[in-house]
């Protein structure tokens, strides 16, 4: 009598339900808001859409200028990315089945997307990706049924969704190439030197860090980036590489594909998404490896195992604590609900670029930078020059900064005070601000002060 076997997809659905519940029950004990600081940027856009007639911005950011069309803009903030990671989840489930005839491999690569970092903070926050992953999975999903047809027009989606997605499309197309079409690794390899080229070449995407620590704290969430892969993934697919040495003419394509997009995900952070996928597969190559070798302690063996579920779901875990303690906190809406009413229409708010977004979406000012302009900008100059300005002491440097830039409050929280911009209450622009009579503190309350340049 033949054994039926149970998929696995309602399981990992209810994991996926429940992971991301959790963010949202965690974050509500004690706040409220949207996570994420960048997420007030697509707040900021839906009330721009509102009171405006902006084609342009409508044709680039088409999910905000719907939503913006509701009444129930945070609702659908919080619910439009957690229903698209139980899609994904499906897409992914049935996309593997496809691509990998080992039932048991396609598990075990199921397990380390669902619970690595990157898939918790796509689905669990409202950001860029999450809707241009879901065109892009469906696009590789009717490429695999032959629908030749539909899949064009879910790769238009998702760049239409995320125009920087374009080096992405390339990517997933040539490696569905070399999967199913090519025996040979020169065309698609040419073709990722081409698209790499191209985008370097339009140099709308500059390096951020290029040290090898920066590198490392932007790739590696458990090193404290937001947007990043597991540690634990990422030691055990250094350990599925080396496995699959062996057959190194299969897997040639892949670790080309792996280099490039290590090298160019500095340019690009999206594709740390397609890195997180190819680290899935070769963690999952390694737990196949340990599944089916004989250990003479089957106990043994299975605590190996279970040692390396216990180290992915750490990573998961602290993801989930982390994005469900992130700011923007009561206090900073607080402070900027007050400010709200006391700017005028060219004030200009000097803060650090990460409040940004933040500060434009409650108060309603222009900022002097933001996370955008730091993350696109090809020679960060403002970025440049706010950090001179904040370990500024001198007085005429700063007015006449304050002056050309139409600059009338400077905002400052905790974390500013406490080792992001400064170390010391004194230090640099603070001691400036305390002992001049070219600024006055008009908030200070839970953390947060609000300094207006009085000229």
């Amino acid at each position: 009598m033949k054994t039926k076997k149970i998929s696995l997809l309602p399981i990992l659905l209810i994991a996926v339900v429940l992971m991301l519940s959790l963010v949202h029950v965690l974050r509500f004990q004690d706040n409220k808001n949207l996570i994420g600081y960048d997420s007030y940027y697509h707040i900021d856009l839906v009330k721009q859409f509102k009171g405006s007639e902006n084609i342009t911005g409508r044709i680039s950011h088409p999910l905000e200028y719907l939503i913006s069309l509701t009444d129930n803009e945070l609702l659908l903030f919080r619910l439009l990315p957690f229903l698209a990671g139980i899609a994904n989840t499906i897409l992914i489930y049935l996309i593997l089945k496809d691509l990998f005839h080992e039932n048991i491999l396609k598990d075990f690569i199921m397990i380390f997307i669902i619970l690595s970092p990157m898939f918790i903070y796509m689905y669990g926050t409202f950001n860029e990706h999450f809707l241009s992953v879901f065109s892009m999975l469906l696009a590789v999903f009717f490429i695999l049924k032959e629908k030749y047809l539909l899949a064009p027009l879910c790769l238009l989606s998702a760049f239409a969704f995320n125009q920087r997605y374009f080096i992405i499309i390339i990517l997933t197309l040539l490696l569905l190439y070399e999967k199913l079409k090519s025996r040979n690794i020169v065309v698609p390899t040419l073709g990722l030197v081409l698209s790499g080229s191209l985008l370097v070449y339009i140099g709308s995407i500059s390096p951020q860090n290029l040290s090898l620590f920066d590198f490392m704290k932007d790739h590696i969430s458990d090193l404290g980036a937001g947007f990043g892969i597991g540690i634990f993934c990422l030691m055990t697919s250094i350990m599925g590489i080396v496995i699959s040495w062996k057959e190194k003419k299969k897997h040639s394509f892949n670790y080309i594909a792996i280099l490039f997009l290590m090298i160019f995900s500095v340019f690009e952070s999206s594709l740390i998404i397609v890195l997180d996928m190819f680290f899935a597969y070769y963690s999952g190559i390694v737990l196949l490896k340990l599944w089916n070798s004989k250990w003479k302690s089957n106990t043994l063996k299975s605590y190996v195992i279970l040692l390396i579920l216990c180290g992915i779901l750490f990573s998961s875990g602290s993801m989930i604590s982390r994005i469900a303690k992130e700011g923007p906190y009561d206090s900073e809406i607080l402070s900027l609900n007050w400010l709200k009413p006391k700017v005028s229409e060219n004030d200009v708010v000097f803060s650090e670029y990460e409040y940004g977004h933040l500060i434009k979406a409650i108060s309603g000012a222009e900022t002097y930078t933001d996370n955008i302009y730091f993350r696109f900008s090809k020679d960060k100059q403002k970025i440049n020059i706010s950090n001179t300005i904040f370990q500024s002491r001198d007085l005429e440097t700063i007015t006449r900064f304050m002056d050309r830039n139409k600059i009338r409050y400077i905002w400052i929280n905790d974390k500013m005070k406490q080792g992001r911009v400064w170390t010391t209450p004194d230090e640099g622009m603070l001691l400036i601000l305390q002992n001049s009579i070219h600024f006055k503190k008009r908030y200070s309350h839970l953390g947060i002060e609000i300094w207006e340049y009085i000229g």
